[in-house]
């Protein structure tokens, strides 16, 4: 089995946003892949970032028991890492030593944690590697 892709709140976003243009589309056939593959993961952090945009900052917001079921589908779906005190060391230090926001910080440090090599979000720089995972991403 080959190491599972970490999918960001950008991109689950976009899977369920109407943009007008490609990214919608990209972002769901990245998704579907990864799950077809049962190579997905995601932590408790993005599944929460996920339902608080969709419910809030979406033009056609899903309503919030279509988007808890969402949430519930990635549950059962992806490898999830969880947000543990455990989880805290390895975001502070990308965060201090890398000048990333503790958010970003934290999502390359589930991703590690996962061990997933690839993170696809569109909050990072394309191609660069950060720890032991390359940032790519499925929107450009």
């Amino acid at each position: 089995m080959t190491a599972p892709g970490f999918v960001d709140t950008t991109i689950l976003v976009y899977a369920l946003a109407d943009t007008g243009d490609e990214r919608p589309a990209r972002a769901r056939a990245l998704i579907e892949t990864l799950l077809d593959e049962q190579n997905a993961a995601v932590s408790i952090q993005v599944l929460k970032e996920v339902y608080a945009v969709a419910t809030l900052k979406l033009k056609e917001p899903p309503a919030r028991r279509e988007a808890i079921s969402i949430i519930k589908d990635l549950l059962d779906a992806c490898r999830v890492v969880d947000d543990t005190l455990p989880q805290l060391d390895r975001p502070l230090h990308l965060a201090s030593t890398r000048k990333l926001s503790i958010w970003d910080a934290s999502v390359i440090a589930a991703a590690e944690a996962a061990g997933c090599r690839e993170l696809y979000t569109e909050d990072l720089t394309h191609g660069a590697t950060i720890g032991s995972v390359q940032i790519k991403n499925p929107l450009r």
